[in-house]
């Protein structure tokens, strides 16, 4: 089929929805229940409560299914109505009082008693021969909102049922005295005696201060369960949680609120304008967008290799996404559920094996239409250069002096031959060779250096490199609905700047949530949302200015001169680029201006996201329902990076490729027009998802949850690149390349093929799954479940063995305090025990069971290539975690302490490993390393969360709240042992080291320093205690075991303080036992070849002279050139350098005001909230003496990022 006519296709499809989802189509969709002459039973009974005021009481699920003709509802007495309605269906209704009834199934022979009084004839039946009743009622929370799944327990008989969705319950075989506990999590405890005349209660719970987020209902994304029946390990975060941290991205909000979950904000100045772009790059196995500005683990790793996939599933409302979740508005999730363990997790099959977020976004509610408007403005301050602790310019000065005294930069550096012309050094090198030589005198270069020495150019990097960090964010939405359907409809915009200029993020999201009855049976829902960003990355970033490199920033380099003029830079040797240029007046400049650059940079990324998920619900008898959910997700990236022709870029490569003998271009493809370079990324995704659900009570005794269902889903990934020359922004055209062809000598000498040939991929996965969980439930104390999942997954195994796989989980849980023997033990109000197993997988989208070949073109003959870049692996398949969980869950002293305590084990199988091979085995493929399922690795960890209601009154609440996390692992077996460990790893890079054998994951291992040698060369020990020196060849056993990377304890304090309409939230967050790398010198220059600046400051500190061995670890420059960067590589990787990660930080604090209703106009405003946060108010404790703050450290050969400046948050909001 034509692609045009497929996109318009597409269109109309969307076009339909968004018709669909407006109120004015509501009408249409239920003409026909209005004509057929049959409605729901439950919808009959629902009329008569409003018409007459009465109330009705009956068991969940008893109308369920059930019809009535219209005619039904018309008759001279509500009585007579009643009986039409029910005798029909063998249901009777029997009097409680005046205006209270309960309806049950019919047990004998109905007899019509026409002039008797039904309330006589009734109430004569109310009563059983035993002296029992029922009783039925009501339960609501503060603001009359009806309450699912509330315990109602009959103490006395040892009986109980729970609340339905509209609030009510039903309790048969009641007798006078009897207590009744109604208890739910989150809301105080009521008991009530009945009384001869109890026979309707309407009871309103009041939530308990510390848990007035605290939600009774729980989503594993296929179901919801009523927390006290779930078994697996949940955490709930829900919107109120959200709204106290205003970021807009929804990951920064989730730091310190869920036990187990660890998130690193890794970037301090933006929240979607991710330093890695919006695109996803080619052979992109897992979630990289956004992962070099946060990462978040739950209970931490479960895997070793880099290929599988590592982060958490993602599932919105009912479906897999495969979107960064940054897309979503923090504003529309109504509650994210956070599935930690196998009971909880398993049912997702291969994907959970890394936890799962499941967040649920708003819907409406039968209720007038109620509008939400806020605004949000955000403030940083300036970021503090100082904190890169970089050599100033006179310790700079100092360093090049001593790389020429030394010849390490020499006379090669200055030649204006073409193969030396790139190697040119750096000012303060040029001045000192020139003293060296004799160009200058040292009067002369004394002078250079006093002026140098005095400039700090970080003061103009501050100025004209970087501003203040800020956001602003306006969100706005409606909602509302009737019997028959309900809407959630919501648009979001916001725009950040980070700390760099021309950096800047916008970011649009559209939510459409539409909820219908379909002829007063089945439910339709529709979820409808759109994300568009756009970004520009145009600014400066520290790896660029600061990263060790040729073209390092120096701090004596200006941006602009004391005229107010742009300076210019060398980036090629002078001499050389001034003889070319002599040759013809068609070269261009070769110097570099940062400031021209920044304004000449063009790096624009788009990424147009679009959602539609369809769910029909179809009730089909007495509790069992189907369900179809049709999900579609789209994404369309794309990066455009144009370099104009006054762009260095553009003018090196002019410069590099033109001919001075011919006197023009070698190509005539560089014609005045710049080069861009397009990249596109699209993804195109969609499940359908059928499954039958049974959810009902089996007597008063029993209730059974139960689904069943499969699920088929394929996602594909198309991406595409390449470079366009000589191209126009206007026209869009540019000139046709043959690349492979077109191989040059460029203006260095060397041999240089043309870069940007098309890169095309289309990689395509299918998944088939049959899933099903329950749970068993025994007189609401004793719950039972289980759940399996059979994946089948085309990429995985030749084999059917290898490629599809089950998934189960079996869980138990024991309401404890619900038993006779806990009664009189009056000081615990809640306590449950529960217990799971089970196992959870994931898998690798980057591996295949199959020889891997790469098709290409040979650069010389032009002729089409083909080499095998991965080996075949028919035994691939899935990587599984067993995991056992053991909890309780409690409330103490009348809710004064609430809390749960978690301990786990995740045991790993058939890990994914790369381990190395002979190189006769492997060719050249992978490095002579092979991955396969060969790795094992066990787990375990505790997650503690306590809340503390130490004032509950009327104008004051305080609550606090503390997490606690722990979380560690071990390799038990690789198929590798640690005598095999690569020599030059343990020679020269041991703190690189990982998945060893016996130790954990991410364990750093070093050299015990021994200090200096007299020639300023390091020494280490070896595992004799003797002091060996760079050049010794060291074992395994001779490495020490410092610590983990990854903190093994963290967690989170909270406190909330209420006086009337004012409230204070305090959130610290902390990490302990964790280790990071000091951020050391990375590299010294060793040849004129190696001209790699480091303005580490730590090099101002290195050997100089002997004796300097005595007051510094530091090795120097003295020596060969082999000496020098295997002694520093030695000291790099050194215990010392092993810094403690330990902190504790003050992450926010907020106030907010509740402005009185009698301030604000009731009639157009029905609340408005005003809040003033400040955000990442630094580290109230480190462990390290240095100053660094563990998440802002690099390793060495990168540019340190900076810490989060303290932000200040405005925001305002109204509801209508």
């Amino acid at each position: 089929m034509d692609k045009t006519i497929l996109r318009k296709l597409s269109k109309a499809a969307f076009i339909a929805l968004l018709m669909c989802s407006h109120p004015a189509m509501h009408t249409s969709l239920f003409a026909q229940e209005q004509n057929d002459g049959k409605i729901p039973l439950s919808q009959a009974v629902e009329t008569i409560e409003k018409k007459y005021g009465y109330h009705f009481v009956y068991e969940h699920n008893l109308l369920k299914g059930k019809t009535i003709s219209t005619t039904a509802l018309k008759g001279r007495s509500p009585q007579e109505i009643l009986k039409n309605v029910l005798y029909p269906n063998n249901l009777i209704f029997l009097y409680i009082d005046e205006n209270s009834y309960v309806i049950q199934k019919r047990t004998g022979e109905i007899k019509r008693i026409e002039k008797e009084t039904p309330q006589k004839e009734n109430k004569q039946e109310s009563t059983t021969n035993n002296g029992t009743r029922p009783i039925g009622g009501i339960v609501t929370d503060n603001d009359g909102t009806p309450l699912q799944y509330v315990n109602v327990f009959n103490k006395s008989k040892n009986i109980g049922t729970q609340s339905a969705e509209n609030g009510k319950f039903f309790l048969s075989g009641m007798s006078d005295g009897d207590s009744i506990v109604f208890n739910i999590i989150g809301y105080k405890q009521k008991i009530i005696t009945l009384q001869k005349s109890t026979n309707y209660i309407d009871l309103e719970l009041s939530p308990i201060a510390a848990n007035l987020n605290e939600v009774s209902v729980v989503s594993n994304g296929l179901q919801n369960l009523p927390k006290e029946r779930a078994t697996g390990a949940y955490s709930v975060v829900t919107a109120k949680d959200l709204e106290k941290i205003p970021t807009n991205n929804v990951i920064q909000r989730l730091e310190g609120l869920v036990p187990g979950l660890k998130v690193n904000v890794l970037a301090g100045d933006r929240s979607f304008t991710y330093a890695g772009g919006l695109q996803i790059g080619p052979n992109s196995g897992t979630r990289s967008v956004g992962t070099n500005d946060y990462s978040a683990t739950i209970r931490g790793t479960s895997t070793v290799s880099s290929v599988s996939e590592s982060s958490p599933l993602v599932v919105v409302d009912g479906a897999i996404a495969d979107i960064d979740i940054s897309e979503i508005n923090p504003n529309d999730i109504d509650n994210i559920t956070f599935l930690k363990d196998a009971a909880a997790a398993s049912i997702w099959g291969v994907r959970a094996a890394n936890g799962v977020f499941v967040i649920t976004t708003k819907k409406g509610k039968s209720s007038s239409p109620k509008i939400n408007a806020s605004v949000n403005y955000m403030i940083a301050n300036r970021a503090k250069l100082s904190y890169m602790k970089l050599m100033n310019s006179s310790q700079m000065l100092d360093y090049e002096k001593e790389l020429v005294d030394r010849g390490l930069i020499n006379q090669y550096n200055f030649s204006p031959i073409n193969y030396y012309s790139s190697y040119y050094p750096q000012y303060g090198a040029k001045i000192a060779y020139d003293l060296k030589t004799g160009a200058i005198n040292q009067a002369t270069y004394d002078q250079q250096v006093d002026s140098l020495s005095k400039i700090n150019s970080l003061d103009q990097e501050q100025k004209y490199l970087m501003q203040p960090a800020s956001s602003q964010s306006y969100n706005l939405s409606i909602s509302g609905g009737t019997e028959k359907s309900s809407y959630f409809y919501s648009a979001s915009y916001s725009k950040e700047l980070p700390n760099f200029k021309r950096n800047i993020g916008q970011r649009l999201t559209v939510t459409l949530n539409n909820s219908w009855k379909l002829l007063n049976w089945a439910t339709l829902s529709t979820n409808i949302r759109g994300a568009f960003f756009k970004v520009n990355l145009n600014s400066f970033t520290f790896p660029t200015l600061f990263r060790p490199g040729q073209s390092t920033l120096m701090p004596y380099q200006l941006l602009k001169d004391p005229n107010g003029n742009n300076t210019h830079y060398n980036r090629v040797n002078p001499a050389y680029a001034q003889a070319l240029q002599a040759t013809s007046s068609k070269y261009q400049d070769w110097t570099y201006s940062y400031l021209d650059e920044l304004n000449n940079n063009d790096n624009t990324q788009s990424s147009n996201n679009y959602t539609v998920n369809i769910n029909l619900k179809m009730p089909i008898y007495r509790g069992l329902s189907g369900n179809v959910l049709y999900t579609n997700e789209r994404q369309y990236m794309n990066s455009n990076i144009y370099y104009n022709p006054q762009t260095y870029y553009y003018r090196n490569f002019y410069n590099s490729t033109y001919n001075p003998t011919a006197g023009s271009q070698q190509f005539d493809f560089i014609n005045g027009g710049g080069i861009l370079t397009p990249s596109n990324t699209q993804l195109n995704n969609y499940a359908l998802r059928g499954q039958l659900a049974y959810d009902g009570n089996l007597g008063q005794d029993h209730q059974l949850n139960i689904i069943a269902g499969s699920e088929i889903r394929q996602t594909r990934t198309l991406y595409s690149t390449s470079t366009l020359y000589d191209y126009n922004p206007i026209s869009g055209f540019s000139q046709a390349v043959s690349y492979a062809a077109n191989s040059y000598i460029n203006a260095m000498g060397y041999a240089t093929s043309l870069g940007g040939a098309p890169t095309y991929q289309n990689i395509q996965r299918r998944y088939l799954s049959y899933f099903s969980n329950g749970s068993y439930t025994y007189r609401n104390k004793y719950t039972l479940s289980a759940s399996v999942r059979y994946d089948d997954y085309n990429n995985f195994g030749l084999d059917k063995k290898y490629r599809a796989t089950p998934l189960w989980s079996s869980g138990l849980k024991w309401d404890v305090y619900k038993e006779h023997f806990m009664e009189n033990i009056k000081w615990i109000d809640m306590l449950s025990v529960r217990g799971t197993f089970g196992v959870n997988g994931n898998i690798s989208t980057t591996l295949y069971p199959y020889t891997n070949i790469g098709l290409g073109s040979d650069y010389t003959t032009n002729l089409s290539s083909a080499t095998i870049t991965a080996l075949a692996n028919p035994q691939l398949r899935w990587e599984k975690t067993y995991v056992t969980n053991v909890g309780i869950d409690f409330s103490i002293l009348k809710h004064l302490i609430t809390g749960g305590i978690d301990l786990y084990t995740k045991n790993g199988r058939d890990l994914l490993y790369s381990f190395p091979i002979n190189s006769a085995y492997a060719g050249t493929i992978g490095g002579n390393l092979l991955t396969r399922n060969a790795a094992s690795m066990n787990g375990k960890g505790v997650d503690v969360h306590l809340n503390f209601n130490i004032i509950d009154r009327n104008d004051w609440n305080w609550s606090t709240g503390l997490i606690l996390s722990y979380n560690t692992n071990k390799i038990v077996d690789n198929k590798f042992d640690t005598s095999n460990v690569t020599p030059s790893y343990i020679n020269y890079s041991p703190a690189y080291i990982t998945n060893v054998k016996g130790y954990a994951t991410d364990m750093i291992f070093a050299f015990k320093n021994a200090g200096l040698d007299a020639n300023g060369q390091t020494l280490v020990y070896n595992n004799a205690g003797a002091k060996v020196p760079y050049s010794s060849s060291l074992s395994f056993k001779d490495l020490v075991a410092i610590g983990r990377r990854n903190a093994p304890y963290f967690g989170s304090w909270n406190s909330t303080l209420r006086y009337k309409s004012l409230s204070l939230y305090i959130l610290a967050t902390y990490q302990f036992g964790g280790h990071f790398i000091r951020p050391v010198t990375s590299n010294y220059i060793t040849a004129y070849y190696n001209l790699n600046y480091d303005d580490n400051g730590m090099i101002a500190q290195r050997w100089k002279q002997s004796g300097d061995e005595d007051k510094t670890n530091v090795p120097g420059l003295n020596g060969t050139a082999t000496a020098i960067q295997y002694s520093l590589v030695r000291y790099q990787n050194s215990d010392i350098n092993i810094l403690s990660s330990d902190y504790i930080r003050l992450r926010e604090v907020s106030l907010s005001y509740q402005i009185p209703t009698t301030l604000i106009p009731r009639k157009i405003i029905n609340s408005t909230s005003f809040t003033f946060a400040v955000r990442n108010l630094g580290l109230l404790w480190r462990a390290n003496k240095f100053g660094y703050d563990p998440d802002f450290v690099a390793t060495p050969g990168t540019a340190n990022s900076l810490p989060a400046a303290t932000s200040y948050n405005f925001s305002l909001n109204l509801n209508f």
